[in-house]
C-alpha cells in the first residue's frame, strides 16, 4: 500500500482512499458527499472539495486501473468499493496520523446518517443508518449525543432497566 501511496503522492486518489477507509462496506456516493461538503476538511478535502464530475470520475478511474478501487456494481450504482485490506490500511493512517480530519469525517457520517434513519425505526433494516450514526458519533466523540440518540430513537423514549 505504501508503494501506491507513494506512487500517487499526497493528492486526491490518496485522500480518496482515506475517505474510503471510513467505512465497513462498500461507501455510498452521497455519504462520501457529506464529506466533500464546504467547509473544506484541512488535511484530506482540500484536493476534492468543488470538483467537477469528469475530474472526480478521472481520480476513480486511476484508481480502477491500480486496482485500488473496485468497478462499478451495476447492481449498486453510486457505491464505491475497496479490498477491506485497502480500506483499513489507508482508514487506519487517517485515524492515526490525522485525528481532526478523521474525527470531523465521522462528525459529518453521524449528522448524515443521523438525519437519513427514521425518527422511529420498526425494522432492523430501518435501525442500519441509526446504528451507523451511532458507531460514527462515538468516533467523532460525540458520545452523549449518540446515546441521545439511540435512547429517544431506537427504544422510542422508553426506558429499559
Amino acid at each position: 500500500m505504501e508503494s501506491y501511496q507513494t506512487w500517487f503522492g499526497e493528492g486526491p486518489e490518496v485522500s480518496a482512499l482515506r475517505m474510503l477507509g471510513l467505512f465497513d462496506r462498500p461507501a455510498d456516493e452521497k455519504a462520501l458527499g457529506a464529506l466533500l461538503k464546504s467547509p473544506r476538511i484541512p488535511g484530506l478535502t482540500e484536493s476534492l472539495t468543488d470538483l467537477r464530475p469528469t475530474e472526480w470520475r478521472t481520480i476513480l478511474a486511476k484508481l480502477r486501473r491500480a486496482r485500488l478501487l473496485a468497478g462499478e456494481d451495476p447492481h449498486n450504482p453510486g457505491c464505491l468499493d475497496a479490498h477491506p485490506l485497502v480500506r483499513e490500511y489507508f482508514g487506519e493512517q487517517l485515524r492515526s496520523q490525522q485525528t481532526n480530519a478523521w474525527k470531523e469525517c465521522n462528525r459529518r457520517l453521524y449528522e448524515y446518517y443521523r438525519t437519513l434513519a427514521p425518527e422511529l425505526p420498526d425494522s432492523l433494516r430501518e435501525m442500519e443508518r441509526l446504528f451507523l450514526a451511532v458507531v460514527c458519533g462515538c468516533h467523532a466523540g460525540l458520545f452523549r449525543a449518540a446515546l441521545a440518540v439511540i435512547q429517544r430513537r431506537a427504544s422510542r423514549g422508553s426506558k429499559r432497566d
